[in-house]
């Protein structure tokens, strides 16, 4: 454990910012799981839709960089063809 003052509270921000990463990416991988259970073409337009808002978040959010985030967007729409 850290001894400085300003140690340990930057040991709490990395905590909660590691816990929101993983939440993004936890939602990412859980979207992926559900739309290869889809049959529904109306349902797949609105996982294609909420699956391109979640990773919109995520790469405003710092969690992906751009380019992940679009090779991520191209998946689920190859998926989702």
């Amino acid at each position: 454990m850290p001894n400085h003052k300003s140690f340990k509270k930057t040991v709490i921000k990395n905590e909660l910012k590691r816990k929101r990463n993983k939440g993004h990416k936890t939602k990412i991988k859980n979207l992926f799981k559900a739309v290869e259970t889809v049959e529904n073409n109306d349902k797949k337009t609105e996982m294609l839709k909420n699956g391109y808002k979640i990773i919109d978040k995520a790469c405003a959010a710092h969690v992906l960089k751009k380019n992940k985030a679009a090779r991520k967007k191209s998946q689920l729409a190859k998926l989702l063809s």
